[in-house]
């Protein structure tokens, strides 16, 4: 169950009425580390759905920019030592 109500009392009260079968997620990021001590088990986090969203495109550019770099760096190194020995 998602609680964002923004009361430590009411994770309680939820952790209570479920008992052990239910989980108690904290809704909200800021009050996470409230909840928990109140008896939640972790977060639905906002936040981090932004960063997936935002890591999803990472490796392909950072692999990209990696792949360029090698090529760059190999192939100066190689006509350097080619031309200069």
């Amino acid at each position: 169950m998602k609680a964002a109500e923004g009361s430590c009392e009411k994770v309680t009260e939820y952790v209570r009425a479920l008992g052990p079968d239910f989980s108690v997620m904290s809704g909200d990021d800021s009050l996470t580390l409230p909840f928990m001590s109140a008896g939640a088990r972790g977060v639905i986090s906002v936040a981090s759905v932004s960063y997936i969203l935002f890591a999803a495109h990472v490796p392909d550019s950072y692999l990209l920019f990696r792949l360029l770099l090698f090529i760059s760096l190999f192939s100066f190194f190689y006509f350097y030592f080619f031309y200069y020995s």
